[in-house]
C-alpha cells in the first residue's frame, strides 16, 4: 500500500533549479517511482487542503492512494468548469491554494473559453521539462548550435515568454505576426521548438501572407498592427525589435528573389524542429526542407506535461515528480476505485486511460489520451502517449468565432441606434460565417447595408487573418437580414454562451 508520509528519499525535481538538476531528480525518482508518486500526492493534497475542493473532499485526512480514490471522484472538464470559473472570477482558493497565472485551452475544448488553470509552480516545471528535452537534443544534434525559436505561445502550451502578454493576444494570426516580427531580425536560428507541428504551419503562413509588411515593420521599428494588440504590448514589441546587422538587406534580397518569405528562406541554418508528435496526425509539412529533422520531445497537454524525452526522441519518461498519475484499462467506462493502478503498476502490452492530479487544481482528471508502456528507466515505465479528441486545430482557432461576430454585431447596433434592435446570431453555410437576423422595425430596414458594413469593419479590426482574407477578395463573413416575426423578450445570440477570453 502506498502511504503519504513525508520522505526525502526521492529527491524532488521540483520547480526550481537548473534543467540539469531537474533531470537528475527525475532519474533518481525513477529508481523508486512508488515513493516519488506518494510524495507528489502528499505535497499536492497538503498544499490545497484548505481550498474549497480540499475541504469538500477532506484532503487533510487522506492517508494513502486508496483513501484518495475513495474520497475524490474522477473529474472531466465539464465537472470542474464551474469551479474553474468561480476561482477565475473571484481570485479565491477554490481549486488551488496558489492563484493561477494563466489558463490554457482544455484538451478537446469546443469553446474558446474552456480553459484549465496553471499555477506558477507547474509553469516553472514545464519550462524545465522543455529544457531537459532541449538538452537531450543539443547533445545529439545541431538543435542549439545557434538560437532556438520557441513557438509555445502559438501551440497553446507553455513555451518561452518572448514578450510578456504575447500569449494573451486572442487573435492567433496577430500573435504569430508579432512572434515572426521579433525573430525575423535574427539569422542564426538552428532549432525550432514547435510544440505542435501546426504552429510551424501557422508561422509559415504568416511569413508568406505578410512578408512585405513584416519587412517594413522591421526596417522602421514600428508595429503596423498595433491597434490589434492589448494596451502596452505594441510599445513592448517596438522596444524588442532589434535586427542583426545587415539583416534587413538579407531579407529584402530573399523577398526580391523568391517573392515571398518562408521559414526555410529566412532561417537557412535551421536543422531540427522539436515537437510533441502526439499532437499531430498530419505528418511532416510538405514545404519543410528534407535537411530539417523533426524530433519528438514528449507529450505536453494543456492540463499536464505528461512525458519528456530523455534521449533523441526515443525514451519518454513521465513527469513523476510533478504530477500524480493513475491508470485504468482503456476500455473501462466507469472504473471502480479498485480498478485503478499506479504508475509503478502498469505493464507493457496494455493500453491505459490516464488520470492526473496536479498542483494547479486538477484532481483525478481524465486526460484525452491513452498510454502504453514501451520500456523502463530504473523501475519507472516509459510511456508512449496517444492523444484523442484534441483541442481545435490552430486553423480552426484562427477562424472567426461566434463570440467575435456577436460582439461586432452588438457594437455596430449600439453605435447606430439609440434603441438598438434585438438580434439573433446563427451559423452560416460554412465554418466561420454567420447570419445576423434583426427584429423587423421600420427604422432598421433602410439601413441593412450600413449595418452589414459596420459589422464587417469591426470584424476586420478583431481578426488579422479575416482582414487579410477580405483584402484579398474574400466575401464578408456575416450577412444581415430579418428574423421571422415572432415575440422576443430580449436580445439573444444562439451561439454565444461564453466570452472569447
Amino acid at each position: 500500500m502506498m502511504n503519504l508520509q513525508p520522505n526525502d528519499t526521492t529527491g524532488q525535481a521540483g520547480s526550481t533549479g537548473s534543467a540539469e538538476t531537474f533531470e537528475a531528480g527525475l532519474r533518481k525518482a525513477a529508481r523508486q517511482p512508488e515513493t516519488a508518486q506518494a510524495d507528489v500526492l502528499r505535497r499536492i493534497l497538503a498544499r490545497n487542503a484548505e481550498t474549497v475542493m480540499g475541504r469538500r473532499h477532506g484532503f487533510a485526512g487522506i492517508e494513502d492512494a486508496e483513501s484518495y480514490r475513495r474520497a475524490v471522484p474522477v473529474h472531466e472538464f465539464h465537472a470542474l468548469r464551474p469551479m474553474i470559473e468561480m476561482q477565475r472570477a473571484s481570485g479565491q482558493p477554490v481549486l488551488s491554494a496558489d492563484r493561477p497565472v494563466t489558463h490554457l485551452p482544455a484538451s478537446g475544448a469546443v469553446r474558446r473559453c474552456d480553459r484549465v488553470p496553471l499555477v506558477a509552480g507547474d509553469l516553472a516545471y514545464r519550462a524545465q521539462a522543455r529544457e531537459v528535452a532541449q538538452r537531450a537534443l543539443a547533445r545529439e544534434s545541431g538543435f542549439a548550435t545557434g538560437r532556438v525559436l520557441d513557438l509555445g505561445a502559438l501551440a497553446g502550451t507553455t513555451g518561452a515568454d518572448h514578450l510578456p502578454g504575447l500569449s494573451q493576444i486572442l487573435d492567433l494570426e496577430a500573435r504569430a505576426y508579432i512572434l515572426a516580427l521579433l525573430w525575423l531580425g535574427h539569422r542564426d536560428v538552428t532549432g525550432i521548438d514547435a510544440g505542435r507541428l501546426e504552429s510551424l504551419d501557422l508561422l509559415q503562413g504568416v511569413l508568406g501572407r505578410h512578408g512585405e509588411r513584416l519587412l517594413a515593420d522591421l526596417e522602421t521599428g514600428e508595429v503596423s498592427i498595433a491597434d490589434r494588440l492589448p494596451s502596452g504590448l505594441a510599445a513592448a514589441a517596438r522596444d524588442a525589435i532589434a535586427p542583426d546587422d545587415g539583416r534587413i538587406e538579407e531579407l529584402s534580397l530573399v523577398m526580391a528573389q523568391e517573392g515571398v518569405l518562408s521559414v526555410a528562406s529566412v532561417w537557412p541554418s535551421l536543422t531540427v524542429v522539436a515537437a510533441d508528435l502526439t499532437a499531430d496526425d498530419s505528418g511532416r509539412p510538405a514545404w519543410l526542407p528534407i535537411r530539417v529533422r523533426i524530433v519528438d520531445t514528449g507529450c505536453e497537454l494543456s492540463e499536464v506535461r505528461a512525458t519528456v524525452a530523455m534521449g533523441l526522441g526515443e525514451t519518454f519518461l513521465p513527469l513523476l515528480t510533478e504530477a500524480y498519475f493513475e491508470f485504468a484499462e482503456a476500455d473501462a467506462v466507469h472504473p471502480t476505485p479498485a480498478a485503478f493502478l499506479g504508475l509503478y503498476e502498469i505493464r507493457p502490452g496494455q493500453d491505459y486511460q490516464v488520470f492526473v492530479t496536479t498542483m494547479s487544481g486538477l484532481y483525478r482528471y481524465r486526460l484525452k489520451a491513452t498510454v502504453r508502456v514501451d520500456g523502463h528507466v530504473g523501475r519507472c515505465p516509459t510511456l508512449r502517449v496517444r492523444r484523442h479528441d484534441l483541442q481545435a486545430k490552430l486553423a480552426e482557432q484562427a477562424r472567426l468565432q461566434a463570440s467575435q461576430a456577436n460582439a461586432a454585431a452588438g457594437e455596430a447596433l449600439d453605435a447606430a441606434f439609440a434603441d438598438p434592435p434585438r438580434f439573433t446570431l446563427l451559423g452560416g453555410p460554412r465554418k466561420g460565417t454567420f447570419r445576423l437576423l434583426l427584429e423587423h422595425r421600420a427604422d432598421v430596414e433602410p439601413r441593412l447595408a450600413e449595418i452589414a458594413a459596420a459589422v464587417d469593419r469591426r470584424l476586420r479590426r478583431a481578426s488579422l487573418a479575416y482582414d487579410t482574407a477580405r483584402a484579398g477578395g474574400a466575401e464578408a463573413a456575416v450577412t444581415v437580414g430579418f428574423r421571422e416575426r415572432r415575440p422576443a423578450s430580449a436580445r439573444q445570440s444562439a451561439q454565444m454562451d461564453c466570452s472569447a477570453a
